[in-house]
């Protein structure tokens, strides 16, 4: 059935908007030891904020999003944002293929399940006290593998093993990371949103050529939070020597001077959208520890939507 096109993409499609947990911004209990990197996104931290509530006006317009979120909504019986409470995927390699998504959410299992046997190659195999649930997604002709931890936690990827061994890492029977590795270091209270990944240097996926910049990086961590009305972005980079490090330093001081000498050009749209962009651009602070880069962003969220607003066009729009 084209309603029944597969959970986790339907489900990834809500990470754009969501952020971290209330709590814990990422359990490390849920993530696999031989991990390579990680995304953690959690609505029930995200709701009540100015974040938030600016995102969700932008995406009230959107078609696609609000498509996508009616198909979760008839599959799953769970309302968005209300009954979304966290997402976390994470994958052992670079490949499309390899990635598990983890759903916290409150939903009607039965009905889920109700509808995924409806699926012509539907099948439903016992794995110690779960179920392995097996669907063919006709829209990317693919088949999809899942699983139930409880009523409120859904496991979905491409093959049965990693959905089993989802299940083996939550139930303490394979190795998880630990609070200190490079895949949750990062992840402190509060987030509204974490990506991380290690062992960047060494990634490669099938047929394509590596980025130049990954390969100068170890691990990487990038997060999300909102205080008093700022945006706060935070990230580590951590690089093969402290060279690298130096010369991405001096990229990145020598973006901020590019475009604040942008902001004098003699083309009036240049030089406002140069200033916009110069502006937000003042309180990203950039230090260098060794090999190792930490750099800071707060950006005002009202500020940050009038520049979107202006490099989009969308403020010329809602003034005719």
């Amino acid at each position: 059935m084209k309603m029944l096109r597969p959970l986790a993409a339907s489900l990834i499609l809500s990470l754009g908007v969501t952020a971290l947990t209330h709590a814990d911004p990422l359990d490390p209990r849920q993530i696999p030891a031989d991990a390579k990197w990680v995304i953690h996104a959690d609505m029930d931290a995200a709701r009540d904020t100015k974040l938030w509530a600016a995102m969700d006006n932008e995406l009230s317009t959107n078609a696609d999003f609000q498509n996508g979120i009616g198909k979760i909504e008839q599959i799953t019986g769970a309302q968005f944002p209300r009954d979304l409470h966290d997402v976390t995927l994470y994958g052992r390699s670079a490949d499309d293929q390899a990635g598990v998504v983890i759903v916290h959410a409150h939903v009607n299992r039965q009905q889920i399940v109700t509808l995924l046997q409806m699926n012509t190659a539907f099948a439903s195999n016992a794995y110690g006290d779960y179920q392995v649930l097996t669907w063919h997604d006709d829209d990317k002709n693919k088949t999809m593998f899942g699983s139930f931890k409880d009523d409120s936690t859904m496991i979905i990827s491409q093959t049965e093993d990693l959905v089993k061994g989802a299940l083996d890492v939550m139930d303490d029977k394979a190795e998880h990371i630990k609070v200190d590795s490079p895949l949750a270091a990062g992840a402190k209270p509060q987030l509204l949103a974490f990506i991380a990944a290690s062992d960047l240097r060494r990634w490669k996926q099938a047929d394509k050529a590596q980025s130049p910049v990954v390969q100068q990086v170890e691990n990487a961590w990038i997060s999300l939070t909102e205080t008093d009305g700022n945006a706060v972005v935070k990230a580590n980079v951590v690089t093969k020597d402290a060279d690298t490090a130096e010369q991405l330093n001096q990229l990145l001081n020598g973006v901020k001077a590019m475009v604040a000498l942008s902001a004098n050009s003699q083309d009036a749209d240049t030089r406002a959208k140069a200033g916009e962009i110069s502006s937000l651009l003042k309180t990203l602070s950039v230090k260098r520890d060794d090999k190792a880069l930490t750099v800071e962003w707060t950006i005002a969220i009202e500020k940050g939507e009038e520049a979107f607003a202006m490099l989009t066009g969308k403020k010329a729009a809602a003034n005719n």
